[in-house]
């Protein structure tokens, strides 16, 4: 990480029920999920040493009026990290996020509440890619699993007790995404116009409203298949036990019967 020139402020967030600092900033998210992080200031405006533990480190400027297309650039040079840029502006308030770094320009009154807002969206943010590329990782397996919704031939064990967990799997991300969707499309904006409108700008620019309807559809979809899949199991399971029964009937009718004649011939 580089340094920082005079007048910046460096944050680092995680996740603690530890005491508030002085120059430190408490966040709650809301909207049921609860968790409570802090954004602990970096005496000396360093960043050795940061990222151990941290969910996200964010870097503060005075008021500049950098433009935005810019602060790409410049997120993409101090976090030295891949992927989206989320870039957001509401008045003279500036916001820049990639995976585990923010930038914001604020003014030093408003930078607690813009950095509340930042923290919660990006932890959502993580949140909802990790579970956008659980559903990713396992669609070959789902598309597979499909074809068992008609048709169940020598399920053993070993393949049963795969199907129950990946059906567990799917219950606990429907779990999951109702917990955090609230979050996520920002029905648990914070007070005040202002925070509101930054809040609904970075999710309109993260396109969480279209994310959050495409993760539900997919994982619609992993329900029905792992239900039908169940039912088609449980079906099997019940016809080779009667199967087996059927054959013990079997065995105690011959057994009696040979009784039955070894008594009338003796």
């Amino acid at each position: 990480m580089k340094g920082t020139t005079t007048g910046e402020l460096i944050y680092r967030v995680v996740e603690t029920d530890a005491p508030v600092g002085e120059r430190d900033i408490a966040v709650v998210l809301g909207s049921g999920v609860g968790r409570r992080f802090v954004a602990r200031c970096l005496e000396g405006g360093g960043a050795e040493g940061a990222e151990v533990g941290s969910v996200l480190l964010v870097r503060v400027f005075p008021l500049a009026g950098r433009d935005l297309p810019v602060w790409k650039d410049v997120i993409r040079g101090w976090g030295e990290r891949g992927g989206p840029v989320v870039l957001a502006r509401v008045g003279e308030c500036s916001v820049a996020w990639t995976h585990g770094c923010a930038l914001i320009a604020a003014s030093g009154d408003g930078v607690p509440s813009v950095l509340a807002e930042v923290v919660e969206f990006a932890v959502g943010e993580e949140v909802l890619l990790a579970l956008e590329a659980a559903m990713d990782g396992g669609w070959t397996e789902l598309e597979s699993d499909a074809a068992l919704a008609y048709r169940v031939e020598g399920l053993d064990r070993v393949r049963d007790e795969v199907l129950k967990e990946r059906a567990l799997e799917t219950m606990r991300r429907r779990l999951l995404f109702m917990r955090w969707e609230p979050l996520w499309l920002g029905t648990g904006l914070r007070s005040g116009a202002r925070m509101r409108r930054l809040g609904e700008a970075l999710l309109e620019e993260a396109e969480r409203e279209d994310r959050c309807a495409t993760l539900d559809g997919r994982i619609e979809a992993a329900e029905y298949v792992y239900e039908l899949v169940g039912q088609r199991a449980g079906e099997f399971r019940h016809a080779r036990e009667g199967y087996w029964i059927e054959w013990v009937i079997v065995v105690l009718l011959a057994a009696e019967l040979v009784v039955m004649l070894l008594e009338y011939f003796s």
